[in-house]
């Protein structure tokens, strides 16, 4: 998944010159946020039980990635 979502990120930011990219994956989802934190993303605050999954509400992550950021992690 590193190799894929990099991918997009440069497409995003030298393509479509994006600013910055989000992401908000499920709080009990580790590895998307392990993924996300490897890949140079700010974790910016939890939404509570902003998504109904499964049965029950679910707290949802906020990460953010500013191209400036980005580009010195490279």
């Amino acid at each position: 998944m590193v190799e894929a979502v990099s991918a997009v990120l440069i497409w995003g930011f030298n393509e479509l010159k994006l600013h910055r990219v989000e992401a908000n994956p499920l709080a009990k989802n580790i590895p998307s946020r392990s993924l996300l934190l490897k890949l140079g993303f700010t974790y910016e605050g939890n939404l509570r039980e902003r998504i109904y999954f499964r049965g029950h509400f679910e707290d949802q992550l906020y990460f953010g990635l500013l191209k400036e950021i980005w580009q010195k992690s490279k």
